[in-house]
């Protein structure tokens, strides 16, 4: 459900530990929140998805930008057109 990229793979796991120490056995000897948490950074609606599921689930930090979306009729919400027409996008 959330995804962890460890050893150049990305992965879909429920511990930290066990792709970084390689355990392929199927049993995670992990039993401390600590060893098996993964930080990374997701899209809101991976975390929702994840918290519908049951996921014990600790917010660090939130970033929320504007969504701009170009209107040509008024010619706005052109964001970096400048730069683009400039060097040829």
């Amino acid at each position: 459900m959330l995804r962890f990229r460890c050893n150049d793979r990305l992965l879909f796991c429920l511990c930290s530990s066990c792709p970084t120490e390689l355990n392929e056995d199927g049993e995670c000897a992990n039993e401390m929140g600590a060893d098996r948490a993964l930080t990374v950074t997701w899209v809101i609606h991976e975390v929702r998805l994840a918290m519908q599921n049951c996921y014990d689930v600790e917010i660090f930090e939130v970033y929320e930008y504007a969504v701009t979306q170009y209107e040509s009729q008024r010619g706005e919400g052109r964001l970096f057109v400048e730069y683009v027409d400039a060097y040829g996008g």
